[in-house]
């Protein structure tokens, strides 16, 4: 995977990355999305077999909100999928082509922000 290209591209088309790292196979991009408690969101970026997979991995998961009314509602409108591998369930957009992830990059990030947030504030009032 040609990191660099596909850095500048996701920064032209998505603006200012905070920080973007390769983690083993993977790219972490940390986004300028913030959650209500105030956490950036980070995408990671894998590429196999000439697709891209734009994840979270699996930090939704580890969070408990997999499955829940919101999610799965926020998942169709975003169009991402999830898989479970490893005992992890990972929400994933796919694209084809590279000229696709920025948008990926722009909906998976987007679609974290929104999940994340609205089970915070479901906690927050049953407090």
């Amino acid at each position: 995977m040609n990191e660099r290209k596909m850095l500048v591209g996701i920064k032209r088309d998505f603006g200012d990355l905070f920080k973007a790292s390769k983690r083993g196979e993977l790219v972490e991009i940390v986004t300028p999305l913030t959650t209500l408690e105030d956490d950036f969101v980070s995408v990671f970026i894998r590429k196999s077999h000439m697709c891209y997979t734009v994840h979270d991995d699996g930090w939704l998961d580890s969070e408990g909100v997999i499955k829940s009314d919101v999610e799965q509602f926020l998942r169709a409108k975003f169009g991402v999928l999830y898989e479970q591998a490893d005992g992890t369930i990972r929400i994933f957009h796919k694209d084809s082509t590279e000229d696709m992830l920025s948008n990926a990059v722009f909906d998976m990030a987007h679609f974290i922000q929104a999940v994340f947030n609205q089970i915070i504030i479901e906690r927050r009032m049953a407090k």
